[in-house]
């Protein structure tokens, strides 16, 4: 998973992307606003960085996801409400596309206080987070009020749903504890949960899926308890341990590429090592560190068949 710092009063608004690409790219940029030294800098994107981060490679998709680019890339209610209950108009970011085949964003002044560089990271683990050595720190006062906010928020490649990626969102924030709560209400404003949802749909559409799918990345789910006053849901509480995964590198599949002669190679290996080479040809880095989860046995098998006899 891929650590992100932000507000934990942004971290908390709605995610209102109608796709998951919309949430993986907002956070993206958050991400690379992390890097940054100087706040009130740009982040870049090349047209090409896209296409291969994102998996746009066919044209309608790009098209697509440029016109998303400059309409939804807030992903949250049109005024932001701030922890201290101001109200914040327009959008977190300004966004402009060049000439050149590139993308830019920019961070709204007024947001400024809720997205994270790379020297506030710092100051951050300098003190370990820690309330009282944060106040001693020799910065500004608004900068150690800013930090007291601090949360780590995630991207995660390798699990499909934006219901999913926000979930891992709200979870892992009480990973030392194992034990979320909140506000049904909330939960489900947090989420963007349909308001024709019913708690059964809420169940079979979201929460039982996410229970197979949060496993994939080590976040083992053993309970969800819907906790009632009267007839009426009044909380959620998710019950869960987490166990890191480690991913598997683009290395390995390169090793099993290259390292045996071809005829001791597996069927598998042999499939594997064909759309690994395809791939690092083409620079695609971010679909060969999934290989092994984009593509079932099965179909490296028909690939195999398909394409080593061409």
């Amino acid at each position: 998973m891929k650590e992100i710092k932000i507000h934990k009063t942004l971290n908390n608004e709605p995610i209102i992307f109608e796709k998951e690409l919309g949430i993986k790219f907002y956070k993206e940029i958050i991400y690379k606003f992390n890097k940054l030294e100087d706040l009130g800098g740009e982040v870049i994107f090349s047209f090409q960085e896209l296409r291969d981060n994102f998996n746009l490679q066919n044209q309608e998709k790009f098209k697509e996801f440029m016109k998303f680019f400059h309409t939804e890339i807030d992903g949250r209610t049109q005024v932001f409400k701030t922890d201290k209950g101001d109200l914040i108009g327009g959008g977190v970011f300004s966004t402009m596309i060049y000439k050149d085949n590139r993308l830019g964003a920019m961070i709204n002044p007024y947001h400024k206080q809720y997205i994270y560089s790379k020297l506030d990271i710092d100051n951050w683990h300098s003190v370990k987070g820690n309330q009282e050595k944060i106040k001693m720190l020799n910065i500004k006062e608004e900068e150690k009020i800013k930090l007291t906010g601090m949360m780590t928020t995630f991207l995660v490649n390798n699990i499909n749903g934006k219901y999913n990626q926000k979930l891992v969102d709200l979870l892992m924030q009480f990973n030392g504890s194992g034990v979320f709560a909140m506000k049904w209400e909330q939960f489900k404003k947090i989420l963007m949960i349909p308001e024709t949802y019913r708690p059964s749909n809420i169940d079979q559409n979201i929460l039982n899926p996410c229970v197979a799918e949060l496993k994939k990345i080590g976040i083992n789910i053993t309970k969800i308890e819907k906790i009632k006053k009267s007839n009426r849901i009044e909380s959620i509480k998710i019950i869960f341990n987490y166990k890191e995964i480690k991913e598997k590198s683009p290395a390995n599949i390169k090793e099993v590429e290259y390292t045996k002669p071809t005829e001791q190679l597996s069927p598998l290996e042999l499939a594997k090592g064909i759309v690994a080479r395809t791939l690092i040809k083409n620079k695609n880095h971010k679909l060969l560190a999934e290989l092994s989860l984009i593509m079932t046995n099965e179909q490296l098998e028909e690939f195999k068949t398909k394409n080593t006899l061409n």
